[in-house]
C-alpha cells in the first residue's frame, strides 16, 4: 500500500523488510503506529454494525463481495481520503463498479492492477478529491477486462437472465436486499443493509426451476423462424424460459421457512402464501401488486420480462455509474 507496487506472496517479508530500512529515519515505531491505525480501519469493517465512516450498506455488501484485492485502497482512503462524504463517495463508487461488473459477468482478473492504479493516483491526487479521480478513471476505461458497465450493459444482462449464472447465493441475495432496500427508502422506512441481512431470508424463484415437473403451463409458442420446425420452435421456447427462470425478473425474497411450503408450487398458490410472508418485504408487495394494480393473472416469460425491466431501473440507481 505504502510502495503502490505489487509484491509476490513469497515476496512479503523481505519487501517489508525493506520498507522499514528505507522510512524517514529507519524509525520501526512510526510504521507499527500506521498499521495500528490501518488495523482499526480493517477491525471496522469487519466488526462494524453501522459501518463508521464507510456507512452501513457498504460495510455489508462489501464482506459479500470478497474483492480483497482493493482492500489497501481501501484502508488508503479511510486514513487518507479526505472528508467523510468523500470516503462514502468513492467507496460506494468502487461497489457500483464490482457489482455492475458482477451482473454483466465480467471477470475479476485486471482487479489487481486497476487496484494499484487507483493508490497510485489518489495518493498523488493533489487537491482534487479521491471520489472524483476513482470515478474519472473508472469511467475512461473501455476494455471489457477493466471497463465499468453502462445502465444499458447492467439492463440487459439482468433481463437475459444473467443473475443466478457466476454470482453465488449471497451475492444474488446481496443485489435483492438492496433493491427491497431502495424500494423502502422511496416508501420512507428505515431497515439498513446489515438489519436486512440478519432477517431469515432466502431467494425464491417464483417460476420454479424445475417447472417442466410442476404443475406450470409450457411456454407460449415462439414465432417460428425460416425452416425451423414447429419441434425445434418448443425446444427453442424451453430454452429461453430455462434462461429467463433466473433473470431477477422471477426471484423474489422471502422467509426461509416459506421456501419449503413455496417450492413448486402454482402462480394461484405461490400468490396466497407470498401475502402471508410476516416479513412484509416491499419487493413482495411490488410483484403481487405491481404498481399498485392488481396481480398478473398468469406468471410467465412476459411477466419475468416486465418485472426485469422495472427490477433493473432500481439496480442502476442503488449502483449509479458516477462519472
Amino acid at each position: 500500500m505504502e510502495t503502490t507496487r505489487e509484491v509476490p506472496l513469497g515476496q512479503t517479508f523481505v519487501r517489508f523488510r525493506e520498507h522499514v530500512s528505507e522510512t524517514r529515519e529507519g524509525k520501526i515505531e512510526r510504521v507499527v503506529a500506521e498499521l495500528a491505525e490501518f488495523a482499526d480501519c480493517y477491525r471496522e469493517i469487519q466488526t462494524a454494525d453501522k459501518g463508521g465512516r464507510f456507512g452501513e450498506d457498504f460495510v455489508r455488501r462489501w464482506k459479500v463481495l470478497q474483492t480483497d484485492v482493493f482492500t489497501p485502497l481501501i484502508l488508503w482512503l479511510w486514513r487518507h481520503g479526505g472528508t467523510n462524504a468523500q470516503v462514502e463517495r468513492a467507496c460506494a463508487t468502487l461497489e457500483s463498479y464490482m457489482v455492475r461488473r458482477l451482473i454483466c459477468s465480467l471477470d475479476t482478473r485486471g482487479y489487481g492492477v486497476m487496484a494499484l492504479e487507483l493508490l497510485r493516483l489518489v495518493k498523488h491526487r493533489g487537491r482534487t478529491g479521491p471520489d472524483k479521480i476513482i470515478a474519472e478513471h473508472l469511467a475512461s476505461q473501455t476494455s471489457d477486462r477493466e471497463r465499468w458497465p453502462t445502465d444499458a450493459d447492467v439492463t440487459n444482462s439482468l433481463v437475459d437472465g444473467k443473475l443466478l449464472g457466476p454470482a453465488s447465493a449471497a451475492r444474488t441475495r446481496m443485489i435483492l436486499e438492496a433493491v427491497e432496500l431502495n424500494f423502502q427508502r422511496s416508501q420512507w422506512r428505515t431497515s439498513g443493509a446489515l438489519e436486512l441481512a440478519k432477517r431469515p431470508l432466502s431467494v425464491e424463484h417464483i417460476m420454479p426451476r424445475h417447472w417442466q415437473s410442476a404443475d406450470w403451463a409450457r411456454p407460449k409458442g415462439r414465432p417460428a423462424r425460416s425452416g425451423e420446425t414447429a419441434e425445434q420452435a418448443r425446444i427453442r421456447a424451453e430454452q429461453v424460459r430455462t434462461r429467463m427462470i433466473h433473470s431477477i425478473g422471477n426471484l423474489t425474497l422471502v422467509n426461509r421457512r416459506y421456501n419449503s411450503r413455496l417450492s413448486d408450487g402454482t402462480w394461484t398458490r405461490k400468490r396466497g402464501l407470498y401475502r402471508e410472508d410476516p416479513e412484509d418485504l416491499a419487493l413482495t408487495a411490488d410483484l403481487i401488486n405491481p404498481g399498485g394494480k392488481a396481480p398478473p393473472r398468469v406468471w410467465d416469460e412476459e411477466q419475468i420480462e416486465m418485472r426485469s425491466k422495472r427490477l433493473a431501473k432500481r439496480v442502476v440507481r442503488v449502483w449509479p455509474r458516477r462519472t
